[in-house]
């Protein structure tokens, strides 16, 4: 009754806020990319006779520190292209050379302090997907892949294969880069038109220009590119990777007479099925390079959620974060038993070993995308049964206790781009084990439909997800929902949101996907007034008032409420400031505090596995 209080005076504010909104100009630049027969060296050096046939992509608009007014320093870029790559030269003319900054580091460090030119690309111009290329004046190459839905996604984990030199001048730099269509997914089409942009970053004085102009108001910068014509008769390539291994190791617990020894043998499948669709697969992977899992201490009622680092889970998995139901580290993960074999220790026994990951046997996944824009993938992944140790302490006889049976991993994701870099999607995940159903060893499913509808001015928008998800016992089946919804303006100076979150007692996709908890309902209006545009020593203020109310789903007990009044204001010279403050008015109700005892918890303080450790 509170909360519903306030829903007229919100209603009224979100009208004063709409009636402000502007239209910006969504138009976007075009450049043609002229075909050669002319070798092209990318040796940072545009000296090739070519280049200087091709059109110039020039007159770069900066986004920082004033977005939207001429970039102070002159950008001349230019597009060739071959039966095998897409070339780009870019001359970056500066009036102080021994100014530029050329610091080197790793590749795919975005902290390194130098200059830089970047390219995003977007093989199917949806204005949802494609993948940026970038590369320091000092020559380190950035590479990503980007996506937008509800949120703006890059995944820095992407490396592909490609070629980019830099050269310092008197005038300035330059730079050349090399894109085999290898690492590009595209259509067979005859003529092609790409979604582009190129950018440019000067370090000392911290101006960031791009060529098609990239608005703050609204939209990640992939729903503001040019297009890129000219691509005539480009066939995409057979894309085929095969890499065997053999692993051995070897050994020694000082306190173990002997020596251990094991090893191990498989191989990496990387095909390409079609001009757009990509067959990954992994046969009896070894992991066993992969960097482990920092030390964790959880003392939270929740499990704690690891990143990826198995190279195989960390490529092309865009698709599958539809729905939010897919966590590969649930994939050769803690065995589901792990902590249950204590429970089921008899007089004298004790437990021996207890494997703390379940071995992956094999992994494999298709994902891309037609030239209608639908996008498809499937993943299928098996692990192998697991079993602890049980030993009796006075006899010595052991005895073995299942823990994970033989498993059967599977996600299918349809995804279809829609006007207005606007999508809607359907998610399936299943987890199907070789046991009979019971209790613990259960048969789990998880269907997600999820869409992102936005305005053609890209100022409003509504998000929605509805998930379902089952558990299959062997006398009974248990249901659950969560339902996610979002409407409101999203663009422009001032932006204002309502934001639903439903989960029932009963959600739960923690099979192969990943949630804190269940049972909850919350309500959230937010409201934010933006300052784009630099006045004195500020560049950007944002000033934002938040309200919400959350309840638990069953029983509708109220769990707490809060007001938040929020600014955050950037300083010319990039320093910060940002001042918060809360009030919850009717205090709060904490049901998950964590009370209960905690199964081994030496085990907390341990190396983790590197499939993750679950209390």
């Amino acid at each position: 009754m509170k909360f519903a209080s306030l829903l007229p005076v919100l209603l009224v504010f979100c009208q004063v806020i709409i009636a402000q909104g502007n239209d910006p100009d969504l138009a976007g630049r075009k450049l043609d990319a002229v075909r050669t027969d002319q070798r092209i060296r990318a040796d940072g050096l545009l000296d090739e006779e070519a280049w200087q046939l091709s059109d110039v992509a020039g007159d770069f608009v900066m986004y920082n520190p004033y977005n939207g007014i001429a970039s102070k320093y002159k950008t001349e870029v230019r597009v060739l292209y071959d039966d095998e790559a897409l070339y780009i030269g870019a001359m970056m003319f500066d009036d102080s050379p021994d100014s530029i900054y050329a610091e080197l580091g790793p590749r795919d460090d975005e902290n390194i302090n130098s200059d830089n030119f970047y390219v995003e690309i977007s093989p199917f111009n949806d204005g949802l997907n494609g993948e940026v290329f970038k590369v320091t004046a000092s020559g380190v190459q950035i590479d990503n892949k980007l996506s937008t839905g509800d949120s703006w996604h890059r995944e820095d984990t992407w490396d592909a294969v490609w070629e980019s030199r830099t050269a310092i001048l008197e005038n300035g730099w330059s730079a050349e880069i090399r894109i085999p269509y290898s690492a590009l997914r595209f259509s067979k089409a005859a003529t092609q038109m790409w979604g582009i942009n190129f950018w440019r970053e000067v370090r000392r004085d911290r101006e960031t220009s791009s060529w098609s102009f990239v608005t703050k108001e609204y939209g990640a910068t992939i729903t503001h590119l040019g297009e890129l014509g000219g691509l005539r008769d480009i066939t995409p390539p057979l894309r085929l990777s095969l890499v065997p291994y053999v692993s051995g190791y070897l050994e020694k617990i000082s306190d173990d007479p002997g020596v251990s020894t094991s090893y191990n043998g498989g191989l990496d499948l990387k095909l390409g099925l079609s001009e757009s669709f990509t067959l990954d697969a992994t046969l009896i992977p070894d992991f066993g390079q992969v960097q482990s899992d920092d030390h964790i201490l959880n003392l939270t009622p929740y499990e704690v959620q690891y990143n990826e680092n198995r190279p195989f889970f960390m490529e092309g998995t865009e698709l599958f974060k539809r729905g939010n139901i897919f966590y590969s580290r649930r994939i050769g993960g803690v065995p589901h038993l792990t902590g249950d074999v204590y429970d089921q220790l008899e007089e004298n026994e004790d437990v021996s070993e207890n494997p703390a990951e379940a071995g992956l046997i094999n992994a494999t996944k298709i994902s891309g995308r037609t030239k209608h824009g639908l996008g498809i993938g499937f993943f299928n992944a098996v692990t192998n049964n697991v079993y602890a140790e049980v030993t009796d302490t006075v006899t010595g006889e052991t005895r073995q206790v299942l823990t994970e049976p033989l498993t059967n991993y599977n996600m299918i994701v349809f995804d279809q781009n829609l006007k207005n870099n606007s999508y809607v999607s359907l998610a399936n995940t299943s987890v199907i084990r070789d046991a009979p159903k019971d209790e613990n060893f259960y048969t789990a499913n998880v269907t997600s439909v999820e869409t992102l509808v936005k305005t053609k001015d890209q100022l409003y928008s509504v998000a929605a997800t509805a998930n379902l998800s089952q558990k299959y016992h062997t006398d009974s089946t248990d249901l659950g929902h969560a339902v996610a919804f979002n409407i409101g303006k999203t663009g422009g100076v001032f932006r204002t949101d309502y934001n639903l979150s439903l989960m029932s007692d009963t959600y739960d996709p923690n099979d192969m996907g990943y949630i804190r908890r269940s049972n909850e309902l919350e309500h959230s209006v937010d409201f934010s007034y933006n300052v784009y545009e630099p006045k004195g020593n500020l560049m950007q203020q944002r000033y934002s008032l938040d309200l919400s109310y959350d309840q638990l789903y069953k029983p509708r007990a109220f769990t707490s409420s809060s007001i938040e009044l929020g600014s955050m204001i950037v300083f010319m010279n990039y320093w910060s400031l940002s001042l918060d403050a809360i009030v919850t008015p009717w205090g709060e109700n904490d049901y998950y505090e964590p009370r209960t005892y905690c199964f081994r918890m030496t085990a907390l303080l341990n190396p983790l596995p590197m499939a993750g450790h679950q209390t």
